[in-house]
């Protein structure tokens, strides 16, 4: 009786790593796209923009400008998501300027009763950190 041996596939040293790879650049191709990535008129990213509502004073900087925002929502809605929309679009106006922070930043109630819309601003200044 002979007893045949078979070579298992993955033994192969080569198909191994081409497998792992064709594995993870699927995965990597499905992954959500970040919408500033791609985009040439954001000079920094949102994410790393920081909110502070006093002056920075451990490092010199310029101001670039001011930015604000202001979100509405009906009475009926969840208005504990505005802050955070309204600190988004804050940062997205201050990367389109190249900012490293937002100083000053100040956040206002405007028409705000339970019959009609509710308004939130915010404004504050763009500033980059300079060397």
């Amino acid at each position: 009786m002979v007893i045949e041996k078979r070579r298992c596939a993955l033994n192969n040293p080569v198909l191994v790593p081409l497998l792992l790879s064709l594995g993870l650049g699927a995965c990597a191709s499905t992954a959500p796209k970040d919408k500033y990535s791609d985009s040439s008129i954001y000079k920094t990213h949102p994410h790393f923009i920081r909110i502070t509502d006093s002056d920075l004073q451990q490092r010199p900087y310029e101001v670039l400008g001011e930015v604000s925002a202001t979100v509405q929502t009906s009475p009926s809605s969840d208005n504990q998501a505005m802050p955070g929309q309204l600190s988004e679009r804050m940062k997205e106006q201050a990367s389109m300027l190249g900012a490293d922070a937002i100083i000053f930043a100040r956040f206002d109630a405007v028409d705000a009763n339970e019959l009609t819309q509710h308004e939130l601003a915010g404004h504050g200044s763009a500033i980059r950190f300079v060397e």
